[in-house]
């Protein structure tokens, strides 16, 4: 909400915007700029997006989206299959 409706005109306003993001229960949000090259065109394995917990949200979802972390990391056992 700290940036709803704000132009973000820079990298450097985005980044801003997204570290001065808290919640009530205490969640602090970090982001910095990652500097480099990186290639364009790489594609993400089928076996590898559907390993992801990726939960999509009724308002765009092809914007809002939640990817929580795999089970698997947290409890040792199968990655938990994307949402319908």
């Amino acid at each position: 909400m700290n940036w709803m409706g704000k132009p973000l005109y820079s990298l450097d306003v985005m980044l801003a915007y997204i570290c001065g993001t808290t919640t009530r229960s205490g969640l602090v949000v970090k982001a910095s700029q990652l500097d480099g090259e990186f290639p364009e065109g790489e594609r993400v394995s089928r076996n590898a997006m559907e390993g992801l917990a990726v939960r999509l949200h009724g308002t765009l979802p092809d914007w809002n989206y939640t990817i929580s972390p795999r089970r698997s990391i947290i409890e040792g056992s199968q990655p938990v299959r994307p949402a319908d």
